[in-house]
Formats: C-alpha cells, structure tokens, sequence
C-alpha cells in the first residue's frame, strides 16, 4: 500500500498515511487522489504521516520541483508527522521550498498526537476515503 487517505468528517480533517516506501509515484498518486478529495469534499485541514516510511527513493531535484508545485489544498492548515531523522529532513526540505515558492510552509512534527493538538483534535474519528484510481496521470 503506497497510502491511505481518511477523514474525519466532524472535524473536517484529512489524514493521509504512506506505507514503508516514498517513491515518486506514490507521491504522484496521493496528489490525484488528494484532487479528487476536493472535488467531493472541498478544502480542509490536513496531516500526512510519514511514520510508516523505511525507504526514500525520491531524489533532491524532484522534491525541489514538488515543492515548488501549486498546492492542491490552498489556505488550509497542513502537518506532517516526520519521527525518525531522514524523513524529517525530507519533510523540512519539502516545506522550505513550498514557503519559497507559495509562502506557506507545512508544520513538520515528530509524532501523531502532536498533530492532533495543533489541530485541536479531541477524539478524531478518521474513516477511509475510497480512492477510485490511484494510477498517476
């Protein structure tokens, strides 16, 4: 499983969670699936959870470019769970460069919880948000 994408609906926040690889096509795929999601649901609040991941196969000069891409989620709060050291790198990376080209940068943290309480989250209830093609365009 490159990723899975929950909601919670109450709390109108989407939770995406990638598997032990991130590879570029996985993050191609989580992009078309996060469009998707906004076509149904609209803008809102976001985490993504890297705690899973033990493999980064995506090199510097694409993380550059993706993020330097538009956001598919404007204006909208966006946390990533980055625990172990190389993961957080990445994230931080990611995020300087998404500050550099749109001036916004996600908030990068060290565990789930923490995300939570940056959103205010009380008993989130995240339930899965059915994907109907995970193939990058």
């Amino acid at each position: 499983m490159p990723f899975e994408m929950l909601f919670d609906r109450d709390h109108k926040v989407l939770l995406v969670r990638f598997g032990r690889a991130l590879t570029r096509q996985a993050l191609e795929s989580m992009v078309q699936a996060a469009r998707q999601f906004v076509a149904v649901h609209g803008n809102c609040d976001g985490i993504v959870d890297f705690s899973a991941v033990e493999k980064i196969d995506i090199d510097v000069a694409y993380l550059r470019a993706y993020g330097g891409s538009p956001r598919v989620m404007g204006r909208a709060r966006r946390i990533l769970v980055a625990p172990n050291e190389e993961m957080f790198g990445v994230a931080r990376l990611y995020g300087l460069h998404q500050s550099n080209s749109q001036g916004e940068e996600p908030m990068v943290v060290r565990d789930l919880q923490e995300a939570y309480d940056l959103l205010g989250l009380k008993d989130p209830d995240f339930q899965p948000f059915e994907i109907t093609d995970r193939s990058p365009e």
